[in-house]
């Protein structure tokens, strides 16, 4: 990426000189990302060291415990690419949310590092880790994207709750409006960034996940301890069954006009609207709106089939479906969805 000279004018479009408007919170934001870049290999190497046992009893328990024996096995099988996403979320699941067994007590490994005897970090390399283990792994819904600059999630627990903007001019580039991501989100100066480890999962496995931490965590107070163990655990198995998917050889899939909601059959706005779908029951978006659990079903269908769309053009080319006329015909505010 090309670099912003001192004198040149800044990327933010303020019309200032870079050194006169985000140079020195830019510095700041590079600085923290070179305290975690070499914090977390340290402080890895270090709990690898005086608690090899003990990390791999973790992992195997606890990190890939929600999975059958013959689940945990096809990992191994898994590509170069797949291992080392593997391999930076298991990483940071050991610096944020791990509890080893040492000796007859259970203990967080955050605790470890807040020790005087812990790792030697420097102090800035120690915030982070604390400001880190600090933040829960939640399930994010990306309700826009700004390519190259950030992200504006929502946390799929908490709809009603406010959105967040996040800095990200990577995953900004990868991930797209609709999709769901299991992520940690941390302030950083005036911005929300994206941790590191992320947790894609496909609209129908997130929904699948929402309603299981949402039976799993029933009675738990929201934000506790429990229920952020319970929370990352749903998400960490649902991905990865999700890997174990998408490395298999395709199934043949039967999804018909009837049910789908695709470019082939949304041509004709007005006959779709009408049109009955198995999808709802047999009724058509238009009736099922009507009422709050047909309009969060027509949502989902909206959402599902803008993705696949956003898909296509990513891979293929091609033009977008304006899918903001079926929107406003079925009075929807994708916004508030």
């Amino acid at each position: 990426m090309q670099k912003t000279g001192r004198n040149e004018p800044c990327p933010c479009g303020s019309g200032k000189k870079y050194k006169k408007c985000c140079l020195e919170k830019d510095q700041a934001a590079a600085s923290r990302v070179r305290d975690a870049a070499q914090t977390a290999p340290a402080a890895l190497d270090w709990l690898a060291a005086q608690f090899p046992d003990q990390v791999r009893e973790a992992v195997e328990e606890r990190y890939y415990g929600g999975l059958k024996k013959q689940e945990r096995a096809l990992l191994d099988g898994l590509g170069t690419r797949e291992q080392e996403f593997l391999s930076v979320n298991v990483g940071e699941w050991l610096l944020t949310d791990a509890v080893l067994r040492i000796g007859d007590d259970l203990t967080p490994v955050r605790r470890l590092f807040q020790n005087p005897a812990g790792p030697p970090l420097a102090a800035g390399g120690r915030q982070w880790l604390e400001r880190l283990a600090d933040h829960a792994l939640k399930l994010y819904e990306v309700r826009r994207v700004e390519e190259g600059v950030g992200m504006l999630l929502s946390d799929m627990l908490d709809p009603a709750g406010d959105h967040l903007w996040v800095s990200d001019r990577v995953a900004s580039r990868s991930f797209l409006r609709w999709q769901v991501i299991g992520a940690r989100v941390l302030a950083q100066g005036d911005q929300n960034v994206l941790s590191g480890a992320l947790y894609p999962l496909d609209r129908d496995v997130a929904a699948e996940s929402v309603a299981r931490i949402r039976r799993r965590t029933r009675g738990e107070e929201h934000g506790s301890d429990l229920f952020r163990e319970k929370c990352a655990s749903v998400i960490i198995t649902d991905w990865l069954r999700s890997l174990l998917r998408d490395s298999s050889p395709p199934e043949q899939e039967d999804s018909g006009p009837e049910t789908a909601c695709s470019t082939e059959n949304l041509n004709d706005a007005e006959t779709w609207i009408n049109g009955p779908l198995a999808a709802l029951d047999g009724k058509s978006p238009g009736e099922a709106v009507k009422t709050a659990a047909g309009r969060r079903a027509v949502v989902e269908i909206l959402k599902s089939a803008e993705l696949s769309d956003q898909e296509r053009v990513r891979s293929q080319g091609g033009e977008s479906f304006p899918f903001h006329t079926l929107w406003e015909r079925l009075g929807l505010d994708p916004q508030a969805c």
